[in-house]
């Protein structure tokens, strides 16, 4: 499960070595930094987001997380077009010593959504805002605790769509960090859905011809 300190500690790991590696200069002007030469028309672009954490309370522990990976193509300045895939993990199980009569009712489940995006960089800068757009299809399954102890299989399928909003911050010639806001817009998920609840999304993006 992806664990939000864990997640935090690789992204500044990843982003002290890419500093490192590239001699990238925070003084640079914007009008030097050249963004622009990678969000070109005909150009590419490979992501990956995600984000997780565990919350506890007094007889329960829940961990979920989710991550997504995606590729794309620009087709125009500054918009790529492509497809992204995410899956997400939800779950809760008790903890040991819960006193009898306390109800803490299990389960796990998964989601694996395939989607197609869009996404526009608004500006001209080093750092930039972006709005991204998506819709596909959210596929569910997993178990659910019964109040009788029991167990049961349970599954879903819905159409959905996204918007996002971030930032993208470029390190080098190719890499960036994006930074996101997510927000399901249209059906929502009938069973626990790690894609859908983890809506601030952390990134690293490779741009490349």
């Amino acid at each position: 499960m992806f664990n939000l300190q864990y997640y935090l500690y690789l992204s500044m790991l990843l982003f002290s070595l890419t500093v490192k590696g590239q001699g990238i200069s925070f003084s640079q002007t914007y009008s030097t930094a050249k963004p622009e030469q990678i969000l070109q028309r005909g150009n590419f672009i490979a992501a990956l987001d995600g984000l997780g954490a565990v919350t506890n309370s007094m007889y329960r522990k829940r961990t979920y997380g989710s991550i997504a990976p995606s590729a794309g193509y620009f087709i125009a300045d500054r918009m790529a077009a492509g497809v992204r895939l995410s899956y997400g993990k939800d779950g809760v199980g008790k903890k040991e010593g819960i006193p009898l009569g306390t109800s803490v009712l299990e389960y796990s489940h998964r989601s694996l959504a395939p989607e197609l995006f869009l996404r526009y960089y608004v500006t001209r800068y080093r750092i930039k805002p972006f709005i991204q757009l998506s819709t596909g299809y959210n596929f569910q399954w997993g178990e659910t605790e019964n109040s009788n102890g029991s167990r049961r299989t349970v599954s879903a399928s819905n159409a959905i769509g996204n918007a996002q909003g971030g930032l993208f911050f470029l390190l080098g010639k190719r890499l960036s960090i994006d930074v996101m806001y997510s927000q399901r817009i249209f059906s929502k998920s009938s069973l626990n859905d790690a894609n859908e609840k983890t809506k601030l999304r952390l990134g690293l993006s490779w741009n490349f011809h």
